[in-house]
């Protein structure tokens, strides 16, 4: 009998329990942003390359903004040996527009030979 009660009373304890951490669980709310109105736009330039003889990475980005256009373009070695040229420009009248070029014919490499089999 003794074994019961105490079974039934840890598990009345476990139940209270649950209903008292359920209530204590975080409530998450949305923030409000800090100011009411859009905070403008200040000019920038940035310009970055990578040329990696080794391992025949080559990139190149360069961009700028006035605060309300954005212009820039890159420049990237593809795998099959083309450079692309992307040239864009940015705003909020005209969205995203792009100029792609590229330089090159595209060359696929020729797979290597399979190698000799050494067993008898």
């Amino acid at each position: 009998m003794t074994f019961i009660r105490m079974s039934l009373s840890l598990a009345a304890v476990a139940c209270c329990a649950s209903v008292v951490l359920s209530d204590m669980a975080p409530q998450y709310h949305p923030v409000a942003h800090p100011s009411p109105y859009k905070i403008p736009a200040k000019p920038y330039s940035y310009e970055y390359a990578v040329n990696d003889e080794y391992l025949g990475n080559q990139f190149r980005v360069k961009q700028q903004s006035d605060g309300e256009v954005v212009n820039g373009s890159y420049q990237v070695k593809l795998p099959d040996g083309r450079i692309q040229d992307v040239s864009y420009t940015s705003d909020h009248e005209n969205g995203f527009v792009a100029d792609v070029t590229f330089q090159g014919e595209a060359k696929h490499p020729v797979p290597a030979p399979p190698a000799p089999y050494g067993g008898n």
